[in-house]
């Protein structure tokens, strides 16, 4: 019996993943996509995979990666799963020092194995059939580069191979989606959100406030969609900037009670230049870049995990894959303006460590008021559920709440130039740029504020959109029968409208289940499976129209989270 526990998301994502192979027919080009947020166990779901796929199918499967940490991470969370199945698992990774080629099952990075993949097909081997990418998210569009030309190769060996991924961001700095038709990936088939995450204690809530030595982003040039080094290192290293930062880090650090710290550095200057001030101030820290020799490096990473450290400086070593739950403030120090590393920044301060029970010992994450073990009473401070960020680089402005759309347009679509964000000059609370009074303190912007008080200026926004609950004054159902479509239009108070799009008859799998869980919520029973039947079985005659709807907004951006009902019955009249 293993030793984890998968939590329902896992299960449902595993689930979706099966079903989308198992019903896709021969010949048919379409691969799926799970999107899940950072620290909420893709490794699992990867060990989960890999025992369903070969006890079912007796498939041949191959987990892919860019990152040896990472590799190493999927083998050893699915042997602790399925310890078992290890006699059938093989690694081929160069900085693991191995190089299987044979196995039924194997754990390989990308750079080792994309110039040879007929080696793969040793001693007779069946081709693989199942192809596992963790962090597909750095599959390009298009290109000769090293996935490209792998799955290339592998599908003129076995043309019905299965490519699945896992991602924390379904987007790609500059392409947009990763998921459409044209690209490797062509369906995203499961999405957890971050909300329900953070709700369920799964992750920590991110917090912030404005810190008060931000660099000006004005100064800093683009190149190739991103800031360049040069540019950021002469914005953050000006004057004593870099003192004052620390300074704030650490009365804030004493203030909200957080004890571990990372900061998000520019480049190896810049993280040498804040480790230093760090142990000038008596800091116990560390600092890790691509100049440190692995082994170095292995010991760094084992002495902050093991709580030795205080504070640990890195230049683009902490993010994908790496987790140190104990982590309860991040200082954001790298501007960028992809919002993946954005998210990966942000992900990395909302790991969850457990927490124990005062009576028995035992550990979880879950909120709840009781130990799910002992039924003791659990008491939990505001920094143990949240993880603090201090941005100095302005990103949080750049990208916007977390749990908003922080995906870049497509290619070929217009789109809106300018910050989304500014800050009231009078209670310096972040809000939306059209605003022409403050919702907070009721102070009127003058004409001018829209070009003078943007967030290239002032740079600090929202990490978390709340959601809030809205009056609905009327609705009405617009439907399609020809498109598959049903649009649900809200009419709130305060002349607000907002529209849900039901894609009942999509062929995208995620957009048609969410389609018939909504409309199984309205109406409490047995969906139609097509729109025609919507319309001619008087279904649409069964729903009421809700007194009230959570929205989440931010910036004009708004997004239906759930109704409620003055009746406790929905769907009768």
């Amino acid at each position: 019996m293993n030793k984890i526990e998968p939590r329902y998301y896992q299960h449902d994502a595993l689930n979706a993943l099966l079903e989308f192979f198992q019903t896709l027919k021969p010949g048919v080009r379409a691969n799926p996509c799970l999107k899940l947020p950072p620290g909420t166990g893709k490794s699992i779901i990867v060990a989960m995979a890999v025992k369903e796929l070969f006890e079912r199918w007796n498939a041949r499967i191959l987990i892919l990666c860019h990152s040896s940490e990472l590799i190493d991470q999927d083998y050893r969370k699915t042997v602790e799963f399925w310890p078992e199945g290890e006699h059938l698992f093989g690694i081929n990774a160069e900085k693991l020092g191995r190089r299987d080629y044979d196995n039924q099952i194997i754990f390989a990075t990308i750079q080792s194995v994309y110039n040879n993949p007929a080696l793969f097909f040793a001693n007779n081997k069946q081709p693989y059939n199942v192809v596992l990418t963790d962090e597909c998210q750095r599959i390009p569009p298009d290109g000769d580069g090293m996935y490209l030309s792998f799955f290339n190769r592998l599908l003129e060996y076995n043309p019905d191979t299965r490519i699945g991924g896992l991602t924390a961001s379904d987007w790609r700095l500059g392409s947009g989606r990763i998921c459409k038709p044209g690209n490797i990936l062509t369906h995203l088939i499961y999405e957890y959100p971050i909300m329900e995450a953070i709700q369920k204690g799964y992750l920590a809530k991110p917090v912030n406030n404005p810190t008060k030595h931000r660099i000006d982003r004005s100064k800093l040039k683009i190149q190739r969609g991103d800031f360049t080094e040069e540019s950021m290192n002469k914005v953050m290293n000006q004057g004593g900037l870099i003192a004052d930062q620390i300074e704030e880090v650490i009365r804030t650090a004493e203030r909200e009670e957080r004890e571990y710290w990372l900061f998000n550095c520019i480049g190896i200057p810049h993280a040498n230049a804040v480790y230093e001030r760090l142990e000038q101030r008596g800091i116990v820290s560390d600092v890790i870049h691509s100049d440190i020799e692995d082994a170095h490096r292995k010991d760094i990473m084992s002495a902050f995990r093991e709580k030795e450290t205080n504070a640990l400086v890195h230049v683009n070593m902490i993010s994908l894959g790496v987790d140190f739950p104990h982590l309860s403030l991040g200082a954001l120090m790298r501007p960028t303006k992809s919002s993946e590393l954005y998210y990966q920044q942000i992900g990395r301060i909302i790991r969850v460590e457990p927490f124990p029970c005062p009576k028995c010992g035992k550990k979880s994450i879950e909120i709840e008021d009781n130990c799910q073990y002992c039924g003791g009473l659990l008491s939990r401070t505001f920094a143990q559920m949240t993880g603090y960020i201090m941005d100095f680089a302005g990103n949080v402005a750049e990208h916007g709440a977390i749990n908003c759309d922080l995906a870049s347009p497509d290619k070929g679509k217009k789109q809106k130039k300018g910050p989304r964000l500014k800050e009231c000059p009078n209670c310096r609370e972040a809000v939306a740029i059209h605003l022409k009074q403050c919702p907070y303190c009721d102070s009127l912007f003058p004409r001018q504020e829209r070009e003078n008080n943007t967030f290239s200026q002032a740079q600090h926004g929202e990490i978390i959109a709340e959601p809030e609950w809205m009056d609905v004054e009327n609705h009405q159902f617009f439907t399609s029968a020809k498109k598959g479509i049903i649009q649900h239009h809200l009419f709130l108070k305060g002349d607000i409208k907002i529209t849900n799009r039901l894609e009942l008859e999509s062929e995208d799998p995620l957009k048609r289940e969410k389609a018939r869980k909504f409309l199984q919520f309205l109406l409490n029973e047995d969906v139609p499976k097509t729109v025609r039947s919507f319309v001619e079985d008087g279904y649409r005659e069964k729903i009421n129209c809700p007194s009230q709807v959570l929205v989440t907004q931010q910036a004009g951006f708004r997004r239906l989270e759930e109704y409620r009902y003055n009746n406790p019955y929905r769907g009768e009249q």
